[in-house]
């Protein structure tokens, strides 16, 4: 006798795999959102099951009855996202290479929005996992190992008794496991979206806030000025700026790009603290941004306004002494230059029926408007003077990209809420926000590493230029406009990168208007470029950098005779060759110097001969010869 059986299984498949997991999230084994927008939309997405009531008799048997009610099944609703795959993945490949060059034990996170309307464009946390086996940690093990043991006093696991109460030793201090399973650790690290699950010390970031502050209440201008002497004392505090420097008489947006702890600790003085925390939490520093994703934690850590006594609105006057989330700071940032709109960050666009009908459309939310109009157009000019229009140096500058009006802000926290790391230093927490076009923003580019193990010290050589590198690519893709005055046109000399690490040698190039292509590791230094140093190429050309080999990359030339200019440029590029134009490029290529389907070296410069579009007919008159049919050849 054979006995056949059958069960439901349900299987969600992910086709990108590891590819902005931390907010599309999983479902589990029955098919029901378990994280990410599968949770926080689950009800959209999974429908409603068909059924059909009827009455049965004692013996289960369905009896014939006419008012039998059936009630059809309803299919789920799909989701629209913001989301924008090319600058998704600009992103996460930036995100990842900076990870790993700088030795980043705390993990990632980056976000890129529209400051008026609060779409999320692009939202990472790396390392991260594939949804398709979200307890998988395979690919992440070494990291994840190295974070549990470089921080020990987090993620030590201890024994218990049977009652769930920790064994101690003689000396009362707790018992680690001999073999730790460090299951459940490795799933929470992997999983959490790092923008809204866990709090950051913004620092100096922060000083963008405090200057909008200052600005929207009338305490400061553009022109206000603090001196800095190097030392500061508060009550019985001692501040000081990074390295002790003392920066003198400054204005506002000079103090920006000294990023002057000093100068925003007077203007906190000046501001009180009664204002001061009506500020901070009207750019929504109190409350969650009510993103639609699930988990966003509402855990925040600053002081209230009775708790703001004179050391603590110093501290938190330059962003020390408060945690709040990436995405928090991301929002403020957007409201203090976007007109001073605090808007509600989104990563659904809309949500549409099995047809493609819209059901919901999710439109600009603003919740508030938190600084006036003059205001915003202030902070939008000293953030500008921070970034700078690549002649300058320090400050955002590191974060320059040639043909566009940039405005930004580094931040630097020291974790003094934390015992030392195992090398004697804080804790870091580094952060990047970028604002463009800085005129009239459009978009901001949030970059967050916590805690890199680098030579570099600072947010601005360490994070600033993740920034850039991620605005090189995505605003010539979003069609962000460039500013003539930064645009370099013909052609660029360009510069030896030859043992620049890869971070320099791409802010060195992005600020020549050049673009980058790296061939081999992140971690090691520049040993080869093709074009080499002093070549004089286009603007705009890519310039190919080897770490691991002084041997170019070759490529076989395609044949773009006969195409129009546009979509020849496009053949090339993808074939990582780079084009020059003799002539029209809106034309059609009549000519091409390096004959289809030779070897080349990647950057090689196509030189494309374009016709000029003009009518090419003989001008002598036309004499026509009449035939006689029975005369005719053939």
């Amino acid at each position: 006798r054979v006995s056949v059986s059958s069960s439901k299984s349900f299987q969600r498949d992910y086709p990108y795999g590891a590819f902005a997991a931390s907010v599309l999230g999983f479902c589990n084994g029955d098919g029901e959102g378990f994280y990410g927008l599968e949770k926080s939309y689950n009800d959209t997405l999974a429908g409603v099951n068909g059924r059909t009531i009827t009455l049965r008799n004692a013996y289960g048997n369905a009896i014939a009855d006419a008012n039998a009610t059936t009630y059809a099944a309803k299919d789920g609703s799909n989701l629209v996202l913001s989301l924008d795959v090319n600058v998704q993945e600009v992103v996460e490949r930036y995100l990842n290479e900076a990870i790993y060059a700088n030795t980043v034990e705390n993990r990632g996170a980056a976000i890129v929005m529209n400051v008026k309307t609060g779409a999320i464009l692009a939202m990472a946390s790396k390392p991260d996992f594939d949804p398709n086996a979200p307890l998988d940690f395979s690919e992440n093990l070494a990291y994840l190992n190295e974070q549990v043991n470089a921080e020990p006093e987090i993620y030590t696991i201890y024994k218990k008794d049977a009652n769930g109460n920790y064994l101690r030793d003689e000396q009362g201090k707790k018992i680690p496991e001999e073999d730790p399973d460090y299951t459940g650790t490795y799933r929470d690290i992997q999983w959490k979206n790092k923008t809204i699950t866990e709090l950051y010390y913004p620092g100096s970031v922060f000083k963008v806030i405090t200057a909008a502050m200052g600005v929207d209440s009338g305490k400061a201008t553009y022109y206000t000025t603090f001196n800095c002497s190097g030392a500061y004392g508060v009550a019985k505090e001692t501040y000081h700026c990074a390295g002790k420097k003392a920066h003198g008489v400054q204005n506002l947006a000079e103090a920006l790009r000294n990023s002057c702890n000093i100068y925003f600790i007077q203007l906190g003085q000046r501001l009180g603290s009664s204002a001061f925390y009506d500020y901070f939490d009207a750019f929504g520093f109190t409350e969650r941004t009510g993103v639609d994703l699930p988990n966003e934690t509402g855990m925040m850590k600053y002081y209230t306004k009775s708790q703001l006594g004179e050391v603590e609105l110093s501290s938190s006057s330059f962003g020390q002494a408060m945690a709040v989330t990436p995405l928090q700071v991301c929002t403020a940032i957007s409201a203090a230059v976007n007109g001073g709109y605090l808007v509600t960050p989104h990563v659904v666009d809309k949500i549409t029926d099995q047809n493609g009908n819209v059901v919901e459309e999710i439109g600009a939310n603003v919740r508030r408007q938190v600084i006036s109009k003059s205001a915003s157009e202030t902070i939008r000019q000293i953030m500008e003077y921070e970034v700078g229009d690549g002649t300058t140096t320090g400050g955002g500058s590191n974060a320059y990209v040639a043909g566009y009006r940039i405005g930004g802000k580094s931040g630097t926290a020291e974790r003094t809420d934390r015992h030392l790391r195992g090398d004697g230093d804080y804790y870091k927490m580094m952060s990047f926000a970028a604002v463009l076009p800085i005129d009239d923003p459009e978009i901001e580019v949030f970059v967050l590493l916590d805690d890199p193990r680098w030579v570099k010290d600072y947010a601005s050589q360490v994070v600033a230029p993740v920034g850039g590198n991620i605005i090189s690519e995505i605003a010539p893709y979003l069609g962000i406009e460039q500013d003539a005055d930064y645009n370099p046109t013909g052609t660029v000399t360009v510069q030896t990168c030859l043992d620049y690490t890869w971070t320099n040698a791409q802010v060195t190039l992005n600020r020549l208007g050049l673009k980058h292509k790296l061939i081999g590791p992140s971690s090691g230094n520049i040993v080869y470029q093709y074009p080499v140093g002093g070549s004089v190429v286009p603007a705009g050309s890519t310039i190919y950098l080897y770490t691991a080999t002084d041997q170019n990359s070759m490529t076989t030339t395609p044949d773009v005779v006969g195409k129009t200019g546009t979509f020849a440029e496009q053949m090339l590029n993808a074939a990582n060759l780079n084009v020059q134009f003799a002539g029209d490029s809106s034309g059609k290529v009549v000519a091409q110097d390096v004959e289809a389907g030779t070897s080349a070296a990647y950057g090689t410069i196509i030189t494309l001969t374009m016709d000029s579009g003009e009518d090419t007919t003989n001008d002598a008159p036309t004499v026509t010869e009449e035939i006689d049919p029975a005369n005719e050849e053939g």
